[in-house]
């Protein structure tokens, strides 16, 4: 048994052999997770995972919308330096010689593979990362024959061109399914199988593998085994708030995604019954999933490499499930920002962490782990000392952005307040909220004679960016 981390001057890296790394991302998973406290969530691979690994509690993505922030993720560099702020552009077509995390890992000497939904699709693979071929994901979603021919259909279409909410209405199958049917007929199964088998074939080399697992991202569909294992009338909580008050509209959105769905209205508020079903299913494929985490994390057991595998669990953003009146992402809320994270480092003792962390900050923390050098050019700060430390003071603050067709908002989150400052139509639109008064922010203060003084201190600090929000201005102090 080899020692993972030693002490050099005032960090840890790690001694030969190298770790592996075994980098999980989740679509649209929120931190509804038992281990982060949802008391409904059946998540029993992902809570044994956080009792023996590194849960952070307050992490955070770069924009609540798929590509950017799978692009942000693995590249180490933020949307404004990528120009990704769509699901259409390639970062190869703004930063041609970006070197991705995983191309980084390649470059010593791993294998880098990846299986599902890493990139956001096959359009925005990137063939440079991968020392093996990039294996996408395929599979059914739907399990019940007439929705399956629609969800054919419908993916067919999509190589046609982009369609309307309501020209997706009429070809798309419905926003859930719950079907008796086995687990190996599901697309995260099939793509699970597939990462089972480069790890049969990477097992004894060093080795990067990113596994991307589809769900819970709508359509919401999962056998009816996972849908069982929740009671219905417990989703009968207490409303959430709708959108903020004095917010401006661009924070919200009419719900595009969600509306594309035929079973669910066009316009208006989504009743009350489907909004059930919606966290029903929603929770039913986080359950689904948790069961293909668990088996990936049992094939590490088998192979006997657990004890020098990095293993990362974490999602492209977070996700709206009633609250603001909302069902999705795209927007700068909290609730859209923050992300599961889960770290298991071997050699290093269980925690829950609580410094603020971005998904950027990825890049640079598993360099630190594998004792790789980092590219200079990085924009997160490895983490590696809140591991060693996990109550030692960390970042003042985490940013992120979303792009809209008619403008777009920077959004700078401190552990006592959310500062989200938009442009629209060529005019300026702020939000600001006390997240130590007003948590679920539902008001904004952002005109309050009273916030002045705060809010031009966070403006400040938003233009000084992300270098300006480590204390002291620098790492590890």
């Amino acid at each position: 048994m080899w020692q993972m981390l030693v002490m050099v001057g005032a960090l840890a890296t790690i001694e030969d052999p190298p770790p592996n790394v075994l980098m999980v991302i989740v679509d649209d998973l929120a931190p509804r997770l038992g281990c982060y406290g949802d008391p409904l969530a059946s998540t029993p691979a992902l809570d044994g995972l956080a009792e023996e690994g590194q849960v952070f509690l307050a992490a955070y993505c770069q924009s609540a919308m798929c590509s950017p922030s799978r692009t942000s993720l693995l590249t180490g560099l933020r949307p404004d330096t990528t120009k990704v702020f769509n699901l259409v552009t390639h970062f190869r077509e703004t930063l041609p010689n970006a070197v991705t995390l995983p191309q980084h890992f390649q470059r010593h000497g791993y294998a880098a593979a990846a299986v599902g939904k890493v990139f956001h699709d096959q359009r925005l693979n990137d063939p440079e990362s991968w020392s093996l071929p990039w294996i996408k994901a395929e599979g059914e979603k739907y399990q019940n024959p007439a929705n399956r021919k629609k969800s054919d259909e419908a993916e067919g279409s999509q190589r046609s061109g982009p369609r309307s909410v309501k020209e997706k209405r009429a070809i798309r199958g419905p926003s859930t399914e719950a079907e008796n049917a086995d687990d190996a007929k599901q697309r995260d199964h099939w793509v699970t199988d597939r990462a089972l088998q480069r790890l049969e074939e990477l097992h004894q080399a060093p080795f990067f593998l990113a596994v991307g697992l589809s769900s819970p991202h709508l359509p919401l569909t999962s056998p009816q085994s996972y849908w069982d294992r929740y009671d219905p009338e417990k989703f009968s909580a207490p409303k959430p708030p709708g959108p903020a008050k004095k917010a401006p509209a661009i924070a919200s959105h009419s719900m595009p995604e969600l509306r594309s769905y035929p079973d669910l209205p066009l316009r208006g508020p989504i009743p009350p019954e489907d909004l059930r079903r919606l966290m029903h299913g929603y929770l039913a494929t986080v359950s689904f999933v948790d069961a293909q985490i668990g088996r990936l994390l049992e094939a590490l057991e088998e192979h006997g490499i657990a004890d020098h595998t990095i293993v990362v669990v974490t999602s492209d953003h977070g996700m709206h499930l009633g609250e603001h009146g909302l069902f999705g992402k795209q927007t700068n809320y909290e609730v859209a920002l923050r992300v599961p994270l889960i770290l298991r480092v071997p050699g290093q003792s269980p925690s829950r962490i609580e410094g603020m962390v971005e998904l950027v900050d990825l890049f640079p923390t598993l360099c630190q782990l594998a004792s790789l050098d980092q590219p200079k050019d990085l924009e997160g700060i490895g983490f590696l000392p809140l591991l060693q430390e996990p109550d030692r003071v960390w970042k003042a603050g985490v940013l992120s952005q979303i792009i809209r067709n008619n403008g777009g908002g920077y959004s700078l989150l401190t552990p006592e307040h959310h500062l989200v400052v938009w442009e629209d139509k060529g005019k300026e639109l702020i939000e600001l909220y006390d997240r130590t008064r007003d948590p679920r922010e539902t008001r904004n203060v952002a005109r309050r004679e009273d916030q002045a003084t705060t809010l031009e201190a966070l403006r400040q600090r938003m233009r000084i960016g992300w270098r300006g929000l480590m204390p002291l201005g620098r790492p590890g102090n």
